[in-house]
């Protein structure tokens, strides 16, 4: 019994992997979203499907620091189909760290923008900052999986405009 405790004990505590793990990555992701308009009484959601790309920088066994570049297609509008959300894209910097063997956590910000078509004024495009909290695990060095939750803020025509966003993801990292 002591065996075992002493072998689950050094393997949670273990550094992720023997490796470095700075370097590019890309992936894709499917994302779930809501939105909230702050002077309008119509919400929207949708889905969405993405890709990310960007570069991870280890500064030591478990703190890392990374940015990363995203895009994603939209199904969605609002409850009264006043507004269709086509797409969002950005650029966030994040940093994070190893909590558990292979699981990490990590923190981003970031600038966004969200296209969408609106029936009365033509097309928009509405862009703001990005904050957001991600937990992953590696399940090898090169892959992972991850779970990102964030909120796009944006100052559009219309007011503040608040999309909270969950996505789920999996990357490759070179």
């Amino acid at each position: 019994m002591s065996k075992l405790v002493f072998l689950m004990s050094v393997t949670l505590a273990s550094p992720a992997w023997s490796q470095d793990h700075s370097g590019f990555y890309l992936g894709g992701d499917v994302s779930v979203f809501e939105t909230r308009y702050e002077n309008l009484t119509i919400e929207g959601d949708g889905t969405a499907l993405g890709i990310h790309a960007g570069y991870r920088y280890v500064i030591d066994s478990s703190v890392f620091i990374e940015g990363e570049g995203f895009a994603a297609t939209i199904n969605g509008g609002t409850n009264d189909g006043s507004i269709d959300f086509e797409s969002y894209y950005g650029l966030t910097i994040g940093a994070g760290a190893y909590l558990l063997n292979n699981f990490y956590g990590l923190f981003f910000a970031g600038i966004a923008n969200i296209n969408s078509e609106d029936v009365d004024f033509g097309s928009r495009k509405d862009d703001g900052i990005i904050l957001g909290l991600g937990v992953g695990y590696d399940i090898t060095p090169e892959h992972s999986v991850g779970l990102r939750c964030s909120i796009i803020s944006v100052d559009g025509a219309f007011g503040y405009i608040d999309t909270d966003v969950l996505a789920i993801r999996y990357s490759y990292h070179f």
